[in-house]
């Protein structure tokens, strides 16, 4: 026999295998039916990131309520004083009788790509922006916050709460 005889019979062999293997699979599939109800469907949504239209506006409403609250307390008389400060676009820091400065320090948190939300509640413990890993990682999954976090370097204030934590961590720059 030639050799091209040889790779004809060996390509024809192939071709015949795909289609028996093929025949075989359509008369005895292997798939796994999953039953999925609308709980099992919401959670998997949430646990993506999605969250229900009135939860959404609900969260809406509640930072605009925040927003109006901040804006109320503007309509105070400022003093001379006050004025200097806001002149020099600085605040100094109050220091007490020992000389410790009172100003919130920025920590630098560095979230590698693909980590982990265990791997990036550790490192939060660590550097002491949060006291529980557990408790940060259960308020990050009832909020959602799960899928949204980003990598990057990121300057959090030393005592942050858990949402302004996550509202730097899910901001792109």
């Amino acid at each position: 026999m030639g050799k091209k005889a040889k790779i004809i019979y060996l390509i024809l062999g192939i071709g015949i295998g795909f289609v028996i293997s093929s025949t075989f699979y359509s008369f005895f599939p292997v798939t796994k039916y999953v039953e999925l109800n609308d709980d099992i469907i919401i959670e998997r949504a949430r646990e993506l990131g999605m969250v229900p239209l009135k939860e959404s506006i609900d969260l809406e409403n509640m930072e605009a309520n925040e927003e109006n609250v901040d804006n109320d307390n503007t309509s105070e008389p400022i003093d001379e004083n006050q004025i200097d400060k806001i002149d020099d676009g600085q605040e100094e820091p109050y220091n007490d009788a020992e000389g410790n400065s009172h100003e919130d320090k920025l920590i630098k948190l560095v979230v590698k790509k693909g980590e982990k939300l265990s791997d990036i509640a550790n490192s939060l413990f660590e550097l002491g922006l949060i006291d529980n890993v557990e408790e940060f990682k259960s308020f990050v999954r009832e909020n959602g916050y799960g899928r949204l976090l980003h990598y990057g370097e990121f300057e959090i204030k030393e005592n942050s709460s858990y949402s302004d934590i996550l509202k730097i961590l899910t901001h792109k720059k």
